[in-house]
């Protein structure tokens, strides 16, 4: 029998020491209690009989002292291990509760927490009470003992209604009560409350076990928030990933906010939730998506601009705010017109926002009262910025698929109106391409009159076209005339309202109610005015019409390219009539001008060598005069003709081998005759002078035009004429030369004078056609001023170039270079390109 009793104390001992790390870990050494009692009561066991008597009463109190700490360790292993078992906080509590009554045998239980984030405190589990007895805990909104309690960190002990204060009053059915600070390390988290209807005193050694009790439960308590807040912390997280995996892997971004919105109710869970956006074309808020709505047409008859938000003081804070707004006593507040309706109690509003810009409402709402966490509005905070971000996304796709829209659009319209170059083509392409890139009813073009300068109906799309063009206006219609003067789009929201709009009639005949006017101009030039009609009313946004700018500005160029075509095919035509008369009056030269004017000089010259008999000295000077201005007028003609044939591409180059100085020897044999003025011409040419190819009958004429030229305006002094061949390797190249490629190497010809010269402003267009230099000294110009021009020509056709120099009163120098070879130049090939 001792055997079995000390092999049963023996296994109690061991069964304690087995315990006593775990109640280490929750503040309590109560497996020293149990190894004193095991020991004691094993001790009494083997005394002798003899001695029993003795201390019998001794004995038995010790027995007794040993069994209620084994029971009271017993009660709080009990208690450990059952909160050891669940960390779901209510489960945990009510696990407690059945404890603690057990334990204790008194007949209401109660714990009280202190919320982590708000400080309230509040009942949260109860056993033994009726609903009225809670009811009337729950009114209780600070109660004096509890506040003690948390404040001093010390149980508080009421054994008798005769104890209770006015301040610390009693439930009716309680006649002892014990509130029992729940610890957490130095922490008071809550209050266990234990009451009897009976009076029975707590002892002291009660009120210690319940305070242990106490400090299980703060470390059960602690452990059960820290799982809740990782449980939430990993579904937040899912949360998050799953609204990441959503915005990353859908196209569609209703579809997106859809799965977003369900993820986001089912975190309350909320009853009601919605996103609202505002519309980028009409700043409107529209609502996306819903959930919960008993009734939809909540969800749709409540839009507001965005920056319109007068009627939604709520929407206004948070917009401004750009942060989550809670509001709770929903039905209480005058805003929020549709959760009221719903029978929403308690509401989140969150923005949603993508680098600073507003792009709509989050909003969450639950038809009981609740409180929301911080944590929780946290994480609704979180997924508006998600939301923003896959707004911001899709917004983004649509604009590059909007820009990508605009310009093949451009390209298709701009490709069209350039494949013609007819105004009537270009202007019923422009309106096909338009009606099937650009969503809008029809379309309008109105011209200026170029003669008239009034702007003209000219083309139409969608509309009946006689009706349109058949209209008696009284004048231009204002909304026209208005986007020419301004140069700048015109937007009517309706044309049926605005007093702008004449002819009204006529738009509601045709269900026309919005209307764009833009200029059509080219190089500050406006052409006339491109229009936009909708059936239905529009909004036309900025990028909306900007981009209608450009296409108009498109299409303002295709209609300058039709109408210079027009012009160009109108000049043609009057440049043909021109040189078909320029033809006959060439032809009237060469025949009907020259064939008589050679015979003139013919006979002058007959009368001057006197085969038509004797003349007088008078006479003499007559017929020199008659024969020097016949002369003067057959050059002329020449020359006339020369520039016609060069003009018309009509003269050949006879390049051939041509020994310059021969051709120099022959050049200067022809000026051997005395020239009849006070004049010295000087030739300076190279002994080296090389075999070139060349025309030299063309070359002659430049040198003879040059050399007339100088004799002409040189009254006295000298003319030079120089020559000299400079290769490739020389440096430098003349500066005539430059940017031309020679080849081989180049010949310079000079023709110096020191006559009357030339004015600076008049050297840009010396060689033009018909420009004759107004002298100094106005001296007379004979001659039509094709002289230089036709050197230039020749100069120009044997790959060669021609620049002067001069100065007023000291003479001018006229330098031709040309090649060895015309193949070689540079120039060549331009003139013949």
């Amino acid at each position: 029998m001792e055997i079995r009793d000390s092999g049963m104390l023996l296994g109690r001992i061991e069964i304690s020491r087995s315990l006593r790390p775990f109640l280490l870990h929750t503040g309590l050494i109560a497996s020293l209690g149990l190894l004193l009692g095991a020991v004691i009561f094993a001790t009494l066991r083997l005394l002798p009989l003899r001695a029993l008597s003795r201390a019998q009463a001794d004995n038995i109190r010790l027995l007794e002292e040993s069994e209620r700490r084994i029971m009271e360790q017993e009660a709080l292993i009990a208690v450990a291990t059952a909160v050891s078992r669940s960390l779901r906080l209510d489960e945990l509590l009510q696990i407690v509760l059945e404890k603690v009554q057990e334990v204790t045998g008194r007949e209401r239980v109660s714990i009280r927490l202190k919320s982590p984030d708000t400080g309230e405190v509040t009942v949260v589990a109860h056993l033994g009470f009726s609903q009225e007895e809670i009811d009337s805990l729950r009114r209780i909104v600070r109660h004096k003992i509890t506040d003690q309690v948390f404040a001093t960190g010390k149980p508080v002990v009421i054994n008798s209604r005769a104890e209770a204060s006015p301040s610390q009053p009693l439930l009716p059915q309680s006649q002892s009560v014990a509130w029992i600070p729940i610890t957490s390390g130095a922490k008071v988290v809550g209050v266990l409350g234990v009451a009897a209807g009976r009076s029975v005193p707590f002892s002291p050694r009660e009120v210690n076990l319940l305070q242990a009790i106490g400090d299980v439960i703060g470390v059960a308590i602690e452990n059960a928030r820290l799982f809740d807040e990782a449980k939430r912390n990993a579904e937040a997280f899912r949360i998050l990933s799953e609204v990441s995996q959503n915005i990353l892997t859908s196209q569609d971004l209703k579809t997106t906010l859809q799965k977003i919105l369900e993820e986001t109710l089912a975190i309350g869970p909320y009853d009601l939730g919605a996103i609202r956006l505002v519309d980028a074309k009409t700043e409107m808020f529209e609502p996306v998506v819903s959930r919960g709505y008993q009734d939809p047409r909540n969800v749709e008859s409540h839009r507001k601009k965005a920056g319109d938000l007068t009627s939604g003081r709520t929407f206004r804070d948070v917009m401004s705010r750009k942060a989550a707004r809670v509001v709770e006593q929903v039905q209480q507040r005058e805003g929020l017109r549709t959760l009221r309706k719903e029978g929403i109690q308690t509401a989140v509003l969150v923005p949603l926002c993508a680098e600073e810009e507003i792009l709509g409402v989050l909003h969450v709402g639950c038809r009981t009262p609740r409180k929301f966490l911080p944590e929780e509005v946290h994480l609704l905070e979180t997924i508006g910025k998600q939301i923003g971000i896959a707004v911001q996304k899709a917004r983004l796709a649509q604009a590059i698929e909007e820009n990508l829209e605009g310009v093949r659009a451009l390209y298709e319209i701009g490709t069209a109106a350039s494949s013609t170059l007819e105004r009537r083509a270009v202007l019923d392409l422009l309106m096909r391409k338009i009606n099937l890139f650009l969503p809008y009813s029809a379309s309008l073009v109105w011209l200026r009159n170029k003669e008239t300068g009034l702007l003209e109906r000219t083309a139409c799309w969608n509309l009946d076209q006689q009706d349109w063009m058949g209209r008696q206006l009284k004048s231009t219609p204002t909304l026209v005339r208005e986007a020419v003067e301004s140069k700048a789009p015109v937007v009517v929201k309706n044309l049926l309202t605005d007093p702008r709009t004449l002819d009204r009639d006529f738009y509601r005949r045709h269900g026309l109610l919005s209307y764009l006017g833009v200029p059509l101009v080219v190089k500050e030039e406006v052409l006339g005015v491109l229009v936009f009609l909708t059936r239905e009313e529009h909004e036309f946004t900025r990028p909306e019409v900007e981009f209608l700018t450009t296409l108009a500005s498109q299409a303002a160029m295709a209609i300058h390219n039709s109408q210079l075509h027009e012009q160009t095919m109108h000049q043609a035509q009057e440049l043909e009539k021109a040189n078909k008369v320029k033809d006959e009056f060439l032809g009237f030269v060469s025949h009907e001008l020259r064939t008589p004017l050679n015979v003139v000089i013919a006979y002058t010259i007959m009368m001057q060598d006197r085969l038509l008999g004797e003349v007088n000295v008078e006479q003499e000077k007559t017929l020199g005069k008659m024969l020097r201005y016949s002369k003067d007028l057959l050059d002329m003609i020449n020359s006339l003709l020369e520039v016609t044939r060069i003009q018309a591409g009509r003269v050949e180059v006879d390049i051939h081998r041509v020994d310059l100085r021969r051709f120099v020897d022959d050049l200067k044999a022809g000026y051997d005759a005395p020239i009849g003025k006070p004049i010295t011409l000087q030739w300076e040419i190279a002994p080296d002078l090389p075999e070139v190819r060349t025309d030299g009958g063309k070359l002659r004429h430049i040198l003879q035009n040059l050399i007339t030229n100088s004799i002409k305006y040189t009254e006295k002094g000298t003319i030079t004429i120089s020559a000299r061949f400079l290769p490739v390797s020389v440096s430098p190249v003349p500066r005539i030369g430059e940017g031309v490629n020679w080849g081989r190497g180049v010949v310079e010809f000079a023709v110096a004078d020191t006559g009357l010269g030339i004015p600076q402003e008049s050297l840009p267009f010396i060689f033009e056609m018909f420009r004759q230099v107004n002298r100094p000294d106005r001296h007379p110009s004979s001659g039509a001023g094709l002289g230089l021009h036709i050197v230039k020509k020749f100069t120009e056709m044997l790959g060669g170039k021609i620049e002067v120099k001069s100065e007023v009163a000291k003479g001018s120098t006229f330098t031709v270079a040309i090649p060895l070879d015309p193949r070689d130049s540079s120039v060549t090939a331009a003139v013949r390109d």
